[in-house]
């Protein structure tokens, strides 16, 4: 085969994995592997479309045979963490984020799955510290100012995290999980006008947002307003 020919075919399989049809994708994948059985791409892309099927192990055990011809491949270790998280392997996905961060002090993904990582622990300070260094590669973020205002409003920061989901609402005034965060936070403060105006813009955003829906109405029977609960 063509080295334009290979890649043509590489091309093809991200472009399937991209639109949701991993499984094609491995097809092609592996028959590029037969071509070329030592490039540490063709291992990682194949263990991604067994992760994107949560078949984690298999995943796994082709990110390991990638990471046996390549050590420095950040992209490898950053997926391995995450099917290593798949299958319940909390520290051994801590050390695949923190590989890949090595190796690419710059993957703004490897610190914000970190980040997740320790949000699940409710290790708060640590996730905190690796949204930001995400976010100092890459401000715009939105993903990460949400859980990162998630992390600060779970220590008790409401004020705080209000600041990161305004962030993230100059970013994606639509967002409807930042409205939903913030009229949470409102509420569970007590701001009921405050919470009502953003379930309402949600509301307006998705008409049949049940989340939405619901918390007005317990809201609503907080006020006593009992009809307008029902």
């Amino acid at each position: 085969m063509k080295n334009s020919d290979f890649e043509e075919q590489l091309s093809k399989a991200i472009h399937l994995i991209q639109n949701g049809s991993p499984q094609v994708a491995e097809k092609v994948l592996l028959e590029l592997n037969q071509i070329n059985p030592v490039n540490s791409d063709l291992f990682n892309l194949i263990g991604v479309t067994y992760s994107l099927r949560n078949l984690h192990e298999d995943a796994i055990g082709w990110f390991g045979r990638g990471i046996s011809i390549c050590k420095t491949n950040d992209a490898i270790f950053l997926n391995l963490g995450t099917s290593l998280l798949g299958v319940g392997k909390i520290d051994e996905a801590r050390a695949a984020f923190k590989k890949a961060i090595d190796i690419n002090p710059d993957s703004v993904n490897s610190y914000f799955n970190l980040g997740n990582l320790y949000l699940d622990l409710g290790q708060y300070e640590d996730c905190i510290k690796s949204y930001n260094q995400a976010l100092r590669i890459k401000d715009n973020f939105v993903d990460c100012l949400i859980n990162k205002a998630v992390a600060l409003a779970k220590q008790g920061n409401a004020n705080q995290a209000l600041s990161e989901y305004k962030k993230g609402l100059n970013l994606e005034p639509e967002n409807l999980k930042i409205h939903l965060n913030i009229a949470s936070l409102y509420e569970k403060n007590r701001k009921f006008d405050e919470a009502l105006a953003h379930y309402d813009k949600a509301i307006l955003l998705k008409p049949d947002y049940p989340e939405a829906w619901n918390n007005k109405g317990v809201i609503f029977g907080e006020l006593r307003m009992y009809e307008e609960a029902l």
